[in-house]
């Protein structure tokens, strides 16, 4: 090993030891110093700086999703790029946005990092934080101009995932930032059918005070009630039927009603709250 990983190597360790560490003339790491060890051992060798692990992943990546805010600010003072991106495409940024670390998320902003580049999949920082419930984080994001209507590769938003994650404030903020209630997936998929499907009722009812497509269709014809029938969860299928979901929808190529899902599914209490609002096979 030569002694730039070793340096390299030694403060990857001090960040994942929250900034502490001690170096021995091997280059060996033990718990004890502070964050002026780590900037010795950049001095010695500055290249280290730029030195990535298997995952092409840089000290600045790691310190961000450690939260290591004074860590950070030494590196991008060295001269780290904030924009630098690991072998999935991922930011510093998106690893702060998806530890919820929004001190070094709103510094590494402060810093140009850019809110809205997005990895591999089409995934933005704003789009993490919404799917890992970082709602802190996702207002620092929305404040610094994230846009809230950026799709990934599978043309499912921030909002998308917030709804299945069942966040009801986050999936409140993206909505009072323009988020499209209605957005489609490139299957057809609105947040309301993702929603629904996970269970999260409290979410299903906001997002239908919000103009929510109760009937929405997926590109199969598959309805939220669809969805939901299938699983067995009848407090939701109660609160889309009270806002009209079409009970005798039909879905898939066997055309098959909630009712049908149900009761293959054995689902006999979703059964029969469909059969008291008129559903049939």
């Amino acid at each position: 090993m030569t002694r730039t990983l070793m340096i390299a190597v030694a403060v990857a360790v001090c960040i994942s030891k929250a900034g502490h560490c001690e170096t021995n003339t091997s280059g060996a790491v033990e718990a004890g110093d502070d964050l002026g060890k780590i900037e010795n051992l950049l001095q010695v060798a500055p290249e280290a700086l730029d030195v990535r692990d298997e995952h092409h992943r840089s000290l600045l990546h790691w310190a961000a999703a450690k939260g290591q805010r004074q860590m950070a600010e030494m590196l991008l003072a060295k001269g780290a790029d904030p924009n630098v991106a690991d072998g999935q495409g991922v930011t510093p940024l998106q690893m702060a946005a998806a530890a919820g670390q929004t001190e070094v998320a709103e510094l590494l902003l402060a810093k140009s990092a850019k809110v809205n580049a997005t990895n591999e999949q089409g995934v933005a920082a704003l789009y993490i934080a919404a799917r890992q419930g970082q709602k802190t984080t996702v207002e620092l994001l929305l404040a610094k101009g994230a846009d809230v209507k950026m799709r990934d590769i599978e043309g499912c938003t921030a909002l998308h995932r917030a709804a299945e994650h069942g966040d009801t404030n986050i999936v409140a903020l993206l909505l009072a930032k323009g988020a499209d209630v209605n957005a489609r997936s490139k299957e057809a998929i609105t947040p309301l059918q993702l929603a629904a499907v996970s269970g999260h009722k409290d979410v299903v009812e906001l997002l239908l005070a919000k103009g929510a497509d109760v009937n929405a269709k997926a590109k199969d014809d598959e309805t939220a009630l669809h969805a939901v029938a299938d699983e067995g969860l009848k407090d939701v299928a109660e609160v889309l039927i009270a806002k009209g979901a079409a009970v005798n929808a039909r879905a898939y190529p066997e055309k098959l009603t909630p009712l049908a899902l149900a009761a293959r599914a054995g689902h006999s209490n979703v059964v029969e709250l469909l059969r008291q609002h008129g559903g049939t096979e």
